[in-house]
């Protein structure tokens, strides 16, 4: 008989280093900024990558991923076009960020890519906004050879426009949630 054990994980940012900006021009990252602008600073018309990296995620190694979505809560309204291009960090236990020169553009990413296109504009202040489904990405990381439960995961956000999302430096209870629907993986029992 093979039986499967449904579960389902929260795990919100935990610390400074875990979300992160990379300017794209110059390698510099920001690791304590109150927001996370996916994907441009228009104040300092850059373009950026923006890092969330999510730590103890309680997922076995081989569990089928039925659903995932990152939530971001609003901090500022945004109406212009913006299309983002979101990755997974392709390694076995992704590290917090560092202050170090192209530090998220240095990082493996998964073969998977997700497409967050036309998004909605964000004008209420406080207001969760959801990716698209990530199971895709997640699934990838927990199926490399080495994943463990309780590794950190990292995503990798790229694109153009900008929609800004309230970071741990601003309020670590309003920062990102990683949010995962998974199946154990199978298990053979004696009958």
């Amino acid at each position: 008989e093979t039986t499967s054990q449904p579960g389902n994980i929260n795990v919100r940012v935990g610390t400074s280093t875990d979300d992160a900006e990379m300017n794209m021009s110059d390698g510099t990252m920001s690791l304590y900024s109150p927001d996370l602008e996916l994907a441009d600073d228009i104040g300092l018309a850059r373009e950026q990558l923006v890092g969330i990296r999510f730590s103890n995620i309680s997922i076995p190694q081989g569990a089928v991923i039925t659903n995932a979505y990152i939530e971001f809560e609003v901090i500022s309204a945004n109406l212009e076009a913006t299309s983002l291009i979101i990755q997974a960090e392709a390694s076995d236990n992704a590290a917090t960020f560092k202050n170090l020169a192209f530090n998220l553009s240095n990082r493996p990413r998964t073969n998977a890519a997700i497409s967050w296109d036309n998004i909605p504009a964000w004008t209420v202040t406080g207001s969760k906004q959801q990716t698209p489904n990530l199971a895709m990405l997640v699934q990838e990381v927990v199926n490399r050879p080495s994943w463990v439960t309780g590794n950190g995961m990292g995503f990798i956000f790229d694109g153009s426009g900008t929609r800004t999302a309230i970071s741990y430096d601003s309020s670590p209870a309003s920062a990102p949630i990683l949010h995962v629907e998974f199946e154990q993986p199978a298990t053979a029992t004696p009958s």
